[in-house]
């Protein structure tokens, strides 16, 4: 059994989290069950938290749950744009060794 590495889910991470707030919706709209209606909830005031931790306060920037949230919800929108360029084959990066300046 191989098992993938967790560097593949931390890039597939923006998309599951589409993909559970688009799961959430359908569920809840099947259901009406209210479990399911905290859950989209939740996920409703976390992604409102993001909108609102990118306006430049310095209230705002007091607190660090909304500096996490923005950082989570950044990284993972630069994720997106940057998996969108490489289907697009719009930026191609390749990894070099940098020479060290280091004698061993």
């Amino acid at each position: 059994v191989i098992l993938p590495s967790h560097k593949l889910f931390q890039v597939l991470t923006p998309f599951f989290l589409i993909l559970i707030f688009l799961c959430s919706a359908v569920i809840y709209s099947f259901t009406n069950d209210s479990l399911i209606l905290m859950f989209l909830m939740l996920q409703a005031i976390f992604y409102f938290l993001a909108i609102v931790s990118f306006i430049p306060l310095k209230a705002i920037e007091k607190f660090p749950l909304f500096v996490l949230i923005k950082y989570f919800m950044a990284t993972n929108y630069i994720l997106i744009l940057g998996f969108f360029d490489f289907i697009r084959k719009k930026r191609i990066v390749t990894w070099k060794k940098i020479e060290s300046s280091r004698n061993f």
